[in-house]
């Protein structure tokens, strides 16, 4: 345990102590203490005697050289190790596994108190994230239930031409606190599940649910299924909310006529792409931020796409826009099943 705590300056300064012994004994068995017995000023310094010296020291130097530089190589190696490590665990830490903190018994002495600090900044950072979430899902609940109660009430005293609007917006806005309540359970319990899953099968199942929308909007959906499967861990249920989000998005903002293609590349991201007018370039740099509409006026809440980024993250993945010279394409990647077991076991 003592090693393990010991401090970058005392590593060093043992190493310098060693290198300075090493020098010692090689100084003494390049001059032996009477080499300078029996000789003159002028005689030790003549030329002769210098050549002869450098000719019989050059290979024990040598020697010493290589040797000190294999030392300070494992020193530094030595000192470096766990700053190294550390690093490796902080990188690692992300909304996935925020409550994970850095192992302050393998810092350095010098390095202790900046490790202790990262973990308190952690520390506020999960409150801060904790507490954001339970607002929006402890709000989205109390929501839910007198909504139902409005609803009832205004399709009892609305025409039938003013309750279809109503019952249209009253649908609108319970899609709304269904997405907060998915988005804050999905961050409260990122890693609930961890079930293995075809992610391409997954994709054709979610494309067939979503075909009947598409054809009675006079649009068309076509689903190109890579023949190879393709293995992820995780909560499928959540991963296939997170393709229909992507297919729904597509649905809501292509025109008539236009075609949808659900595909894989050969790094098994999900291609979901359309032959529509594209993404606005105001828009494609935040088209994953939550409450973030192409459309101020469309019918969605902007909270679709956001969902998505936040499940591809909680699965240790990513979402994001491609670009395109026509259309839009959204891609979805998440790591493999053999990947995700290879890198638990580091």
């Amino acid at each position: 345990m003592l090693w393990k705590r010991r401090s970058i300056l005392q590593t060093l300064l043992v190493s310098i102590a060693g290198a300075a012994l090493l020098a010692y004994l090689v100084t003494r068995l390049l001059i032996p203490e009477n080499a300078a017995y029996g000789l003159s000023l002028r005689d030790r310094l003549a030329s002769d005697y210098l050549l002869a010296r450098l000719n019989d020291a050059w290979r024990p130097l040598a020697v010493f050289v290589l040797i000190s530089m294999a030392g300070i190589w494992l020193v530094l190696r030595k000192v470096l190790a766990p700053i190294k490590e550390l690093s490796l665990q902080a990188r690692r830490i992300g909304p996935a596994n925020l409550n994970e903190r850095l192992p302050l018994a393998r810092a350095p002495v010098e390095l202790a108190p900046l490790v202790h600090a990262f973990n308190a900044s952690l520390d506020r950072l999960e409150e801060a994230w904790k507490s954001q979430r339970s607002f929006s899902a402890n709000a989205a609940h109390e929501l839910r239930t007198p909504l139902a109660a409005l609803r009832a009430q205004v399709e009892s005293l609305l025409g039938p031409e003013e309750r279809k609007q109503a019952v249209a917006e009253f649908d609108r806005l319970s899609r709304t606190i269904n997405q907060l309540l998915i988005l804050a359970d999905g961050e409260h319990n990122p890693q609930r599940r961890s079930d293995p899953f075809d992610l391409a099968a997954l994709a054709l199942a979610t494309a067939s649910q979503t075909a009947a929308e598409f054809v009675q909007s006079g649009r068309r959906i076509e689903m190109i299924r890579p023949e190879r499967v393709i293995p992820c861990l995780g909560d499928h249920v959540l991963v296939g909310l997170a393709i229909r989000n992507l297919l729904e998005n597509t649905l809501r903002h292509t025109p008539v006529g236009s075609t949808t293609t659900v595909m894989f590349d050969d790094q098994d991201v999900l291609h979901v792409l359309d032959d529509g007018d594209g993404v606005a370039p105001e828009f494609a740099a935040r088209a994953f931020e939550p409450f973030s509409r192409g459309d101020p006026h469309g019918e969605g809440a902007g909270l679709g796409l956001s969902i998505v980024s936040r499940i591809a993250l909680a699965h240790g993945g990513r979402a994001w826009l491609a670009d395109r010279s026509s259309g839009a394409c959204f891609c979805l990647q998440l790591p493999l099943a053999h990947d995700t077991e290879r890198s638990r076991s580091v």
